[in-house]
């Protein structure tokens, strides 16, 4: 990846040239070959302007193929910027595309990506679609590289949802596939979202053995993206032992490294998580300005999952603050998109947040109608400990009206 950092300049002029000379086949190619190492390096700016350009040059030749690919290319970088409206946009056009001149690999290709695409924009289900149907697609096409990597992908899908283990079937399978092709970078990563279902299921010693060796090898690779996004769940995986300094410092490393690379939303989880941090260390003052900087960004990328996240940190904090309205009203605006979206794990804590705030307020009912319901969540996905806790608690608010 060093050479490429170094040689950026030069090869961004090269691709400009290329299509400013009508050779838009050699401009193309280029851009086939460089789009990955734009994509592992994050820059998003280079990546978007040669493939306008390649646009431009397929829009004014009338090549519906290559207008199919550069929309394709728009899409991603589109995501990669926070743009998902957008990027669903180009991606569906790029799929179309390449059905109209049916070109397979093409087809699949952008289903995979408008799978990603929907993910992000919240669409969980249409996601799924999309990445079936690819799946299907790359395994007629014998592409398996390509159909391990979108195995990986709806893997990310159901493990939102809480459905561990069709989220883990589909991680070991990708990172199977990837091991026997020889890809460390998809293996890597596969094995990272196995750390993430860990960390759901409260597994936090091997989610960390999987995650410190994962981010080596994105290091080794030069993938400072996914080293960095790496860290930052390394840094949860701190604040859930406990270890919150430890977390902080992560945060605090791995911020500036993702504000280089222009990457808003991660840089924006990276506040989120420092904030909550922050908020069970009792500086409240300091986790509200956190979530106040991450809760716009979010809500500018539409990011519902992540925006209705730190709404309901914004909650907790203001609830301790006694704060309790404000409070509630967070909560009533963040547990629609998470019940929406078929986030059960983060449904379940809005919903124990705002029972706890409810039974604050002395509206014990309520309370404890919103604590039944996350208690019946956190025991069907196997929360032994959450589900406890609310067991006691709720053994103490029926003590209380009685």
């Amino acid at each position: 990846m060093q050479w490429f950092r170094f040689e950026r300049a030069n090869l961004d002029g090269i691709i400009r040239q290329a299509f400013e000379a009508n050779l838009a086949p050699l401009g193309w190619r280029l851009l086939e070959c460089l789009s990955p190492f734009f994509e592992h390096q994050a820059y998003w700016a280079s990546w978007r302007e040669a493939a306008q350009r390649a646009m431009d040059a397929a829009v004014a030749s009338g090549d519906r193929l290559a207008q199919a690919a550069a929309a394709c290319e728009l899409g991603w970088v589109a995501r990669f910027e926070g743009r998902f409206a957008e990027s669903v946009e180009r991606l569906r056009a790029s799929a179309t595309g390449f059905a109209e001149v049916d070109d397979q690999p093409g087809r699949a290709k952008a289903l995979s990506a408008l799978g990603v695409a929907l993910h992000d924009a919240g669409q969980w289900q249409e996601a799924i679609e999309a990445f079936e149907r690819s799946i299907v697609l790359f395994e007629q096409l014998g592409d398996q590289r390509s159909r391990a990597r979108t195995m990986h992908e709806l893997g990310v899908v159901y493990r939102l949802q809480g459905q561990w283990r069709q989220a883990t079937e589909l991680f070991e399978a990708s990172l199977a596939l990837s091991g026997q092709l020889g890809d460390r970078l998809w293996k890597a990563r596969s094995e990272r979202g196995l750390a993430d279902v860990y960390v759901e299921q409260g597994r936090l010693p091997d989610a960390l053995a999987v995650l410190e060796a994962a981010r080596q090898v994105f290091s080794e690779l030069g993938d400072r993206r996914w080293a960095a996004t790496t860290g930052l769940r390394i840094g949860e995986v701190y604040a859930r032992q406990g270890r919150l300094e430890d977390a902080l410092s992560v945060f605090d490393r791995i911020r500036p490294v993702l504000r280089e690379l222009g990457d808003r939303r991660w840089e924006a989880m990276t506040v989120l998580r420092a904030g909550e941090v922050l908020a069970r260390q009792g500086r409240l003052d300091e986790a509200l300005d956190d979530f106040d900087q991450a809760l716009p960004v979010f809500r500018d990328t539409r990011d519902r999952r992540f925006a209705a996240i730190t709404l309901v940190g914004l909650g907790e904090a203001r609830a301790r603050q006694g704060r309790l309205t404000e409070a509630l009203a967070a909560f009533d605006e963040a547990l629609p998109a998470l019940e929406d979206l078929g986030d059960r794990l983060r449904t379940a804590e809005a919903l124990r947040a705002r029972g706890r705030a409810r039974a604050a307020s002395g509206e014990s009912t309520p309370a404890t109608d919103d604590l039944r319901v996350a208690l019946r969540l956190f025991a069907a996905l196997e929360r032994h400990d959450d589900a406890r806790e609310l067991q006691a608690e709720l053994a103490r608010l029926d003590n209380k009206r009685a």
